[in-house]
């Protein structure tokens, strides 16, 4: 059971996730029949294209769309709203860069760049924890262990107080599990999401999906994973 996705892209006309609330409320019957009951919605945000408040504009505004059309859908489900924030210099300083926050929390899920990892992103994340007191979530953390330097990567992964939140069914893949359980087992709180983009393109965790991952990773494994994502934000869900 994939209690918690904490990455996922569900809200509509947001970024390069759903087109359509038809769309997004697909996107909700896969998650109900998997039983996965927490969301946290994740729309993408980039400082470059657009200001804090607008983007919180548009996110209330899709919100309340789907709340509204959801219905019976959303019965049993608690959703938060946050941001996947594209990490570029300057974003630590950003007036309302709480509000894309993680509701209830301090956490900010950051996708960093693919080119590697330099010293003006050092400086954002410690202007991040040190001056705004706001904890880093990784998002797809297996992007950077598959894609960066070995040298950038032990940067990346050695940063203390930084949350690394991983793709589920990257678990399928062996070195990247091992990852994630070095992570844990090293003291780093790691977490799931599904990093879902629509319904007929990069979809949620469904039933096949889930089955692949717990056959490959280990129903026991899964499941540890996913109650401790659970558990991570469960004062959050709470409020």
């Amino acid at each position: 059971m994939f209690y918690c996705d904490a990455h996922i892209h569900l809200l509509p006309h947001m970024d390069n996730g759903p087109r359509t609330i038809d769309e997004s409320l697909s996107m909700l019957e896969i998650l109900q029949r998997v039983r996965t009951r927490k969301l946290i919605l994740t729309s993408h945000f980039d400082m470059r294209s657009e200001t804090c408040a607008h983007f919180i504009s548009r996110r209330k505004e899709s919100f309340t769309k789907l709340r509204n059309q959801a219905g019976p859908l959303i019965r049993h489900m608690k959703m938060l709203l946050s941001a996947e924030v594209y990490l570029t210099q300057g974003v630590s300083r950003l007036p309302l860069l709480e509000r894309l926050c993680i509701s209830h929390t301090r956490c900010l899920p950051l996708e960093l760049p693919l080119a590697g990892f330099d010293r003006h992103m050092m400086a954002e994340f410690a202007h991040l924890l040190h001056k705004r007191k706001i904890i880093p979530i990784i998002s797809a953390t297996e992007r950077y262990f598959l894609m960066y330097s070995q040298r950038d990567y032990e940067t990346l992964s050695g940063l203390p107080n930084v949350v690394y939140q991983f793709t589920a069914n990257a678990l399928q893949n062996k070195d990247i599990l091992y990852e994630a359980i070095r992570l844990l087992h090293t003291g780093h709180s790691v977490i799931l999401g599904s990093n879902a983009h629509g319904y007929d393109h990069r979809m949620p965790v469904d039933e096949k999906t889930e089955e692949f991952i717990t056959k490959s990773c280990g129903a026991s494994v899964f499941q540890a994973f996913s109650l401790k994502t659970a558990s991570y934000f469960k004062d959050a869900f709470s409020c």
